[in-house]
This record gives structure tokens, sequence and C-alpha cells, in this order.
């Protein structure tokens, strides 16, 4: 079915998508030589298009924009150092298409000219991006400064379990061998991992594990909810959506929650899972690909932290699991009614695409009406899956009796196991640069039966809805913050060494490589003398508490956030 699949979309990409472009598209008048522009990417090439100078989208977008593109490509891993080492050379592309650019390097490269203030031109050639700032939370901030300059692009998702993407999935058929309950305290948590330890028919199991390298992948996140509120920056395998990190609001004041007594209470149990031997230190250090999914596919795992179970698990590959093996387990209640979930959706942190002083006037408008482009429906459905097709994705008519993924009817239909998950493909770009899934995009895909084997995306929908929805806390610290020159040194340099501190730390504590009685005196002593204080008023004086009730954006009215 998959092979069927990208022959299909290979076959379809010249005709179908070149018929899909929308009138918009076509009415642009383009001159009649290709404009020709190189730009930056960070690339993975195992889903974002195995070759982008012989991709089908990227041959498309040449075609219908008048485009000949060149492109400096770097694997995620090396983009940041790359995109530093161009823009210090002075060697560098007109535009960097997905780059990654916070805050403080967008206010650095336009203040040095390096960067061309986008304001004119996005009024001009991409209005669909100017409305997209203004209707997406947090979208305008990421990316203009104090004074009003808008230095790049972000890329949006509107996203409801990508919001709450710090979860833990629970495998259901040892818990029926068991017969075994869904945990919902810490203390039914512990019991259950420790019954996990001997699951018939299951040689050398493995209770509770993560990855280093997964997509929020880490348990301690998980489990220090139940005990105080933690977005995970500090935890390896996981990120912040937060300018900060590790702190949260108590009585309107910014604290910091790894000083905290509930954080030590949190440690501790933690510690006890690790010493019980229901999670092992190589939760925090293995690689998913060689170790974390082995060990799924030969049913040897009973509790796995990731953001999404097809992270771990391959479904459409039908090795040892279906879609119901697999579910999340809700916020934990620890022993003083801590039951947080781990929030992400405060908006972007700064810019993915960029334009600098290198791009000719021609450059600027033939990248930008692209853009505008993609920041539509079809367009980024085209970027993300390719060209339209009856096995791919497509539009669907207005009179359609779909139901929507999170709203009343669809907008398109998706195949999400036929599209994304197709590993090296090369029709589509998938989430490359900037890009607006948008509550219209999301919502209008299509509803499918929860444990639908062929797409997971209202599992994830559904499951977030009905157990983590609700479990952040009123007010974040937000995603995107323009620190003044006074500050932004001192703020960088405490922001490094006090994660890199309680990062360690923290390992010490749960691994008993610290005694987390006897120690913690030490090590609250030594953050205060990093500049704890200092780091805390920093963040204060330069933001507001966000109300997590607006990351649902208003527009458009007739869709809720969820049904």
């Amino acid at each position: 079915m998959k092979r069927s699949i990208v022959l299909g979309l290979s076959a379809l990409i010249a005709s179908s998508l070149a018929l899909s472009t929308g009138a918009q598209a076509r009415s642009v008048r383009v001159p009649p030589k290709p404009v020709e522009i190189t730009l930056f990417a960070s690339h993975d090439p195992s889903w974002q298009g195995s070759n982008l100078d012989t991709n089908a989208f990227t041959q498309y977008v040449e075609s219908q924009f008048n485009l000949k593109i060149h492109w400096i490509v770097a694997p995620p891993t090396d983009a940041p150092a790359k995109q530093q080492l161009l823009l210090q050379s002075g060697n560098y592309p007109p535009v960097f298409y997905n780059g990654n650019f916070t805050t403080a390097q967008l206010a650095k490269y336009g203040k040095q000219g390096v960067l061309i203030s986008l304001n004119k031109y996005l009024e001009q050639y991409a209005p669909n991006v100017m409305r997209a700032l203004r209707e997406f939370a947090g979208a305008a901030q990421a990316v203009t400064d104090p004074q009003g300059n808008i230095w790049g692009i972000p890329s949006l998702n509107f996203c409801l379990h990508c919001y709450f993407a710090n979860k833990v999935w629970i495998n259901t058929t040892w818990l029926a061998k068991l017969h075994l309950q869904m945990p919902k305290t810490t203390a039914q948590f512990a019991a259950v991992m420790h019954a996990f330890k001997t699951v018939p028919g299951v040689k050398n199991p493995i209770p509770l594990t993560g990855a280093s390298n997964g997509w929020h992948s880490d348990p301690t996140v998980f489990l220090m909810n139940a005990f105080i509120y933690n977005d995970g920056t500090n935890i390896g395998g996981s990120s912040s959506s937060s300018a900060a990190q590790d702190v949260f609001y108590q009585n309107g004041k910014l604290a910091f929650a790894p000083i905290q007594p509930q954080w030590q209470q949190g440690l501790t149990y933690i510690h006890s899972l690790v010493a019980d031997g229901v999670l092992g230190p190589s939760a925090f250090t293995q690689d998913s690909n060689t170790a974390l999914k082995p060990a799924v596919a030969q049913g040897r795992v009973g509790a796995v932290a990731w953001g999404v179970d097809n992270g771990f698990v391959t479904y459409s590959e039908k090795l040892h699991n279906k879609s119901s093996d697999w579910v999340v387990v809700p916020p934990l209640i620890g022993p003083n009614g801590a039951n947080y979930a781990g929030f992400y959706g405060q908006g972007p942190t700064g810019a993915v695409f960029t334009i600098t002083n290198k791009a000719t006037p021609a450059q600027i408008k033939a990248i930008l009406t692209f853009v505008n482009w993609i920041y539509t429906v079809e367009g980024t459905s085209t970027m993300d899956f390719g060209a339209q097709g009856p096995q791919s994705w497509h539009l669907l008519p207005s009179n359609t009796t779909q139901r929507g993924l999170c709203a009343p009817r669809a907008i398109q239909y998706i195949n999400w196991n036929g599209t994304t998950a197709v590993p090296y493909q090369n029709f589509s770009w998938n989430q490359l640069g900037p890009m607006y899934q948008s509550k219209q995009w999301r919502c209008g895909g299509p509803w499918t039966p929860v444990f639908d084997p062929t797409s997971e995306e209202y599992k994830y929908q559904y499951m977030t809805e009905k157990y983590y929805e609700g479990h952040q806390p009123a007010y974040v610290y937000p995603a995107a913050v323009w620190f003044p020159a006074a500050d932004l040194t001192q703020y960088a340099t405490l922001n490094t060494t006090i994660n890199q501190y309680v990062t360690q730390w923290t390992y010490d504590f749960i691994l008993g490589r610290k005694n987390i009685t006897s120690d913690w005196n030490a090590y609250v002593t030594g953050l205060k003398g990093l500049g704890l204080d200092s780091y805390l008023q920093i963040l204060s004086s330069n933001a507001k508490p966000e109300s997590t009730a607006q990351f649902c954006p208003a527009t458009p009215s007739s869709l809720p956030c969820h049904h």
C-alpha cells in the first residue's frame, strides 16, 4: 500500500499539482525569465524530501512561481552552527528559508543591516502572512521587535496534541494480562510499574523507558508534573516553548521550580522508581532508533515517554502492535494534589524565514509571493504532502458530509500514514520552512475512529482533549521575549549556566550519584551562587505572565478548539 501511494504521487505530481495551485497562484504576473535564488535550509532527508534539488515539490515551485532555486542545506544537528558561520563570514545567501532565528538574533542582525525589515514587503506581496501574524496567538511577538520591525516569518502550527506533548504511553496488553487498572496517582503508577517487572510470556521486560533523542521522550518531565509544574526544558529529550526555563507563576510572582520543596519531593519519587528497577538509566541516554524501537517491536516495553506513540511504534508495518495497544496515561495526581501537564502552546520562539540584504527586489517579490501561497490551506498541504490525489490528500467539496478532526465539517482529506509516514520520500518538503498549519487547516482534516490503524491523528486529538487539556497552569512565561541590550548578555549567560547546572544535578539526584536529602542545600546554594536571583529579575522585568487560554486562535470563530 505504501509503495503504491509513493508511485501514485510521483506519477501525479506533474499533472495534478499543476492543476491545483488555486486562483491566487495562477493570477500572479511573473517575469519571463526565472528568478534565481539561493536558499539556506536545515533539512532532514529522512522525512523532508530525500533530495531537494530533484524533489517534485521543488520542481513545481520553480515552474509555478518562476524561480530557480539553489540550495545550501545542513542536517538539523549542524544547521545552527552552519547558519552562524554563514552570517559571520558575510558570505550568506539572500534567504534563510528554514533557519532558526531567536529574537536576540533577529534584533542583532536586523540592527546590523544583515536582515531586512519585511513590513512593507509583506503588505505588498504576502498579505496572508500578515493576516496570520495578527490572528495566531504569539506569532507577531516572535518576529516583531519593540519598534515594530518584522524581521522574519515563523512556522505556525495549531496542534492540540503538540501543545500537550509531554506524555507517557502505556501498553494496554500488559495491563490486561496482569488485570490492572489505568493508574491515576503516583502511588498507583509506581505499583503498576512494579508489576510490569514480571509479565507472563515476556522475557526481560522493561517497565518504563524513554530516549535521549525523541520528541518529549524523557519520563522525568511527566512524572515531575505530579509534584510541581515543569515544562521540561532542562531535561534531555524535551524542549520548552518558553523563553525561560523551569519557571512558574506563584501568586502572580515568577518562581523557579528546581529549588522548591515540591521539586525535591518529585526527585525522591523518580529516584524510587530507579531504585526499584522499573526505570533504568538507559531511559535518559539510549537512542530511540537503535534501542527503544527494537525493544518495543519485541514486545518488551510497558510504558514509554513520547509525544506521540507512532514515534516508537510503527502501526503501518503491523509489528506486534495495533493502535489500541498504546494509550496515554493521564497526568498523575501527586501526594499533595498536584496534577499538571507540560504546556507548549505559547507560540513560536522566533523566525525560520528571513531575507538578507543580499536579496534583489525581484528575489524578494518572487520568494514572498510563493510564501504567501504557502500560508493558505492548499499551499501548506501541498508543501507537506505533495500533489493532490485520491490516495494522498485533496481538498473536499463544500457540500461534503465528512466530519472534521475538530470541526463539524472537513475541508480536506489527508492520508496521514500514507504521506507523512513515508521515509525518504521525494514528493514534498513536509514542514520545511514557513508554514501555516492553522486551526482551520488542522480542524478541517478528516476525522477517523480513535483506533483506526490508517490514521492516529484523531487518536492524539481525542486523548489530549479528554485527558490533558485543562491541566496546564493558568499563566506561563511567554515564548518570545525581546530582551534589551542591557540585559541580553547577562540573560544569555545565566540561562545557559543555570540550565546546565540544573540538568546535571537532576540526573545526579535521580540516578543516586547525589543524595537528595544531604546534598540538597549545597545544590540550592550553588544555584543562587550562579546568579539565580538576577536571572529571575531579568525575566520578570521584561515580560508579563501569558494566559494559556489564548493559545486557541480566535479565528475562524466558527471552529472551536475542540468539539
